[in-house]
């Protein structure tokens, strides 16, 4: 991509007590018009979900998809 592109993360509470253990990690990708902080509010979801114990501990990450972008599946 040759270019620098914004994003936000969300960390588990468990990140730094447990510097050793992975983390599954979740991207979200914002629809058109959106920014990497467009979906704050999600992430604050996933931590109430998470401090309480219904969601894995996880890392979020909401990365800025630009104006116009798409995702490529690798099929042709």
């Amino acid at each position: 991509m040759r270019r620098s592109v914004g994003y936000c993360s969300y960390l588990s509470p468990l990140y730094d007590k447990d510097p050793e253990r992975r983390f599954p990690a979740a991207f979200f990708l914002h629809g058109v018009g959106g920014a990497e902080n467009s979906d704050a509010g999600f992430a604050r979801l996933v931590h109430a979900e998470v401090t309480g114990g219904s969601v894995t501990p996880v890392i979020y990450v909401f990365p800025n998809g630009g104006k116009a972008s798409a995702i490529a599946t690798g099929r042709t």
